[in-house]
């Protein structure tokens, strides 16, 4: 009898370790298939991983209590669809334990990795330039407008030209608020592709419209106050009223600005700039041949001086806006329904979209005071940092090649429901944005006295502005790392650190500037302005961080939810 007893708990310990072994067996199986096909370049999903990670030690002791030696089911496990974006559950057919996943799972994630956006597809560095090259050019092509501008008005005479530059200022903070809307839409717009929920980009387009076009009416009502801006600008009596015309001209044709920018926005969602590029080359076409012609007063048109500037750009961006829905609907087949708004999205799109544009609205008045911090000092000084800044400009239009690329990967990623790869893709972007800008610094620092050569035949001020270069460009890095984690945040869809650091680093500048002047002189602003921008850029990326891990954990935790459900 003992002994039969003995047998038989034998006979069950001996079952039951088989059934665990084939059951981690099993699991083991699917991780390594998992792992192959990703090592074989076919993007698999981390989700398929992580699931048979998790049901090792959960299948065996499942098979041990069930006691059933003939299969393990994995129960409604979940894993992460890349086209679809949502999470599936589905049940698991039968297996016997021990055996090894079959081919058809590896064609499974084959297919899953198909079914990716043509983005996500691509190395994360190939992706980057693909998306990031037309947006440099787009952004080089759109610095053509106010030079055309001040091309033709500059004809017109010195009076007219200072009414048309002092401007400028206004104009940038113009095309700030008209891209509020846009920063939002392409977050949107960058999330559904990566879920394949291309029918959301109609609905989203559509409250993009709704929100460009309440930008455009609440600029608009601006124009009563073009006399303060001048008046505060200090503007001499004879370009006053000239500067007026201008500024209220460009307030009310902001219509065609502001919905240009969210359908080029749409189009940088779904990672294709090319079609952009063409139109934008159209629009810059256009402004070369309406400006003369509105300025003048050529044939039909009315003669309306430095008015007819802002009239000819105005023009150019309504047609490229029309050519821009036309691309949309019939290339991208984007279906956008001609209803009412959705007003909780038009919040969502707003709140996304505002704390970078007030960003950049809080750089520029810092600006403007350090301008006059170096004034007092030295006058030369700050017709020095407008020409070193000339030649800024230029790697600066580059980091915003990576900015879009880090902001539409990242929402595709995000849209696709595998965080972990949105953070890969986005320090990808940032490594690739850093190097990149390497070339500048060395250029610029190497022969800033020749370029500034160019531009100035003072040795004074050639002087103080290459000192400027030698100081700024050395960090250019730190300004192409700044813009790629602004690309990333917006692509995430949390923007608010962005704002935050804003105001308490670039405030800081103004103060910390007042109190080097007066013992360091100039170089004391130059080094206000280093310090701060390293600080910065490595403060951003902190922050980023923190962002992209809680929403990687956040993800985990709904697929360990699931697969206990």
């Amino acid at each position: 009898m003992r002994a039969s007893t003995s047998a038989r708990a034998h006979e069950r310990a001996r079952c039951g370790c088989a059934r665990v072994g084939g059951a981690r067996a099993f699991a083991r199986g699917r991780v390594n298939a998992a792992r192959g096909a990703f090592a074989r370049g076919e993007k698999s999903l981390v989700a398929e991983t992580t699931v048979a990670r998790a049901t090792t030690r959960e299948g065996a002791g499942r098979a041990l209590r069930e006691g059933d030696d003939r299969c393990v089911s994995l129960s409604r496990t979940t894993r992460r669809d890349a086209f679809v974006g949502r999470l599936r559950r589905r049940r698991r057919c039968e297996r016997t334990p021990g055996t090894r996943a079959s081919a058809g799972d590896a064609a499974e994630t084959r297919d899953d990795a198909e079914r990716l956006p043509p983005l996500l597809r691509m190395r994360t560095s190939e992706a980057v330039w693909y998306v990031g090259w037309p947006t440099t050019v787009i952004g080089l092509l759109r610095s053509v407008f106010p030079i055309t501008d001040t091309f033709w008005v500059g004809k017109l005479g010195t009076v007219e030209l200072t009414a048309l530059c002092s401007n400028a200022f206004a104009g940038w903070m113009l095309y700030l608020v008209s891209s509020v809307v846009a920063n939002g839409v392409q977050n949107k717009v960058s999330q559904s592709v990566g879920a394949g929920e291309t029918e959301n980009i109609g609905p989203v387009l559509r409250d993009g419209m709704y929100g460009a076009v309440l930008t455009a009416a609440a600029l608009a009502t601006l124009v009563p106050f073009t006399a303060a801006y001048s008046a505060a600008l200090g503007i001499e009596a004879g370009a006053f009223a000239i500067g007026q015309s201008h500024l209220r001209a460009a307030l009310l044709g902001s219509i065609g600005l502001c919905m240009c920018n969210v359908l080029e926005a749409t189009l940088r969602g779904f990672g294709s700039m090319k079609p952009a590029l063409r139109v934008t080359m159209l629009m810059v076409l256009l402004n070369i041949i309406l400006d003369p012609l509105f300025i003048y007063g050529v044939g039909p048109f009315p003669q309306l001086g430095v008015r007819g500037a802002a009239v000819g750009t105005s023009v150019s961006y309504f047609i490229g806006a029309i050519l821009f829905f036309r691309m949309l609907v019939k290339n991208f087949n984007v279906k956008i329904p001609f209803t009412l708004p959705n007003l909780k999205r038009l919040r969502e799109i707003v709140a996304i979209g505002w704390p970078i544009a007030v960003a950049g609205i809080v750089f520029a008045i810092v600006y403007v005071g350090l301008g006059r911090i170096l004034t007092s000092i030295d006058p030369i000084a700050l017709t020095a940092m407008g020409l070193g800044q000339q030649f800024e400009n230029i790697p600066y239009t580059v980091t915003d090649a990576f900015r879009v690329g880090a902001s539409t990967l990242v929402g595709q990623w995000i849209g696709a429901r595998n965080a972990t790869r949105a953070r890969d893709s986005c320090w990808s972007a940032c490594q690739i944005s850093m190097i990149a800008l390497l070339p500048f610094a060395f250029i610029f620092i190497g022969f800033a006295p020749q370029f500034i050569g160019l531009l100035t035949s003072d040795p004074i001020v050639a002087s103080r502005a290459a000192t400027y270069m030698y100081w700024n460009f050395p960090i250019v890095s730190f300004m192409a790392l700044e813009c790629a984690v602004e690309g990333a945040f917006n692509g995430t869809g949390i923007t608010y650190p962005v704002i935050i650091i804003a105001l308490m680093l670039n405030l800081t500048r103004l103060p910390m500037a007042a109190a080097l002047a007066p013992t360091y002189g100039v170089n004391g602003v130059w080094f206000t302005i280093v310090a701060t921008q390293v600080v910065k850029s490595v403060f951003k990326a902190f922050w980023l961080r923190r962002v992209l891990n809680r929403i990687i954990a956040d993800e985990h935790r709904s697929i360990s939810t699931s697969t206990r459900d």
